[in-house]
């Protein structure tokens, strides 16, 4: 898959729903895409993990999305990743559909920015990006490590359902269809973490730029630092990130 957005070639594109059980945009993306074809693409969509959506919960045993490349005799979640890989590797692009927990505004994760995620791009509403190369950290058996050309779309506002579906709906309809929405991503590498030490000193959001008052407070002297994932971890804060 090496194409400008507008070339007449196409490829398969592979929609995965509910890697996280109780992420149930992707029930809806797996009823209303369940397979397909028009001028551009052909695609169709897997449930990551069916048993854990039929529960409602994020999994059974392990997190699928860290659970990659799988084990035939390991977890539910390592014997379903192992199951997943030859399907994730028969497509052309993987989007792995995610809902965010609620206070974060919708971002894409990718290993790499390739020119065929950058094609995709063209098509989202995405204006953050997290690009796992080239930050620090360790990010073992997530699926975008293990399959270069995948990439995660997480959705916010995970309690309200309607409005989530919309976007993804949006969102997938532009891609099908290849029209570019015109928006310019912002791209962000993971930079370290904001210690829990510092909670209630000031007030921050997802993805807005620290101001020069509150890198002083934290003992920042980085510029163009933005805060995600607040209060999504027991032993953080939030994660930073570093605009590249």
């Amino acid at each position: 898959m090496s194409n400008s957005i507008n070339s007449p070639h196409f490829q398969d594109i592979l929609f995965v729903g509910c890697t996280h059980g109780d992420e149930q945009v992707g029930r809806y993306v797996f009823d209303t895409y369940s397979c397909g074809r028009n001028e551009y693409y052909q695609w169709k969509t897997i449930i990551g993990n069916p048993e854990a959506m039929m529960l409602n919960t994020r999994f059974i045993e392990t997190d699928l999305n860290r659970s990659f490349p799988g084990n035939p005799t390991g977890t539910y979640e390592e014997r379903r990743a192992h199951q997943l890989i030859p399907h994730l590797n028969q497509a052309d692009m993987v989007i792995d559909i995610h809902q965010s927990y609620s206070t974060t505004p919708d971002f894409m994760i990718v290993n790499d920015w390739t020119p065929d995620i950058e094609e995709i791009d063209h098509y989202t509403h995405f204006e953050n990006i997290i690009v796992l190369s080239q930050g620090v950290g360790t990010y073992s058996g997530l699926m975008q490590i293990e399959i270069p050309h995948a990439t995660a779309f997480e959705y916010g506002r995970q309690l309200d359902m309607e409005d989530a579906r919309r976007r993804v709906q949006a969102d997938i309809e532009s891609i099908l269809n290849k029209k570019p929405t015109g928006i310019k991503s912002k791209h962000f590498a993971f930079w370290k973490d904001l210690p829990l030490e510092f909670k209630g000193q000031t007030e921050i959001d997802n993805f807005v730029r620290l101001t020069d008052e509150q890198r002083k407070l934290f003992g920042i002297t980085e510029e163009n630092i933005y805060p995600t994932f607040i209060g999504g971890y027991p032993d953080k804060w939030a994660v930073l990130l570093k605009v590249i």
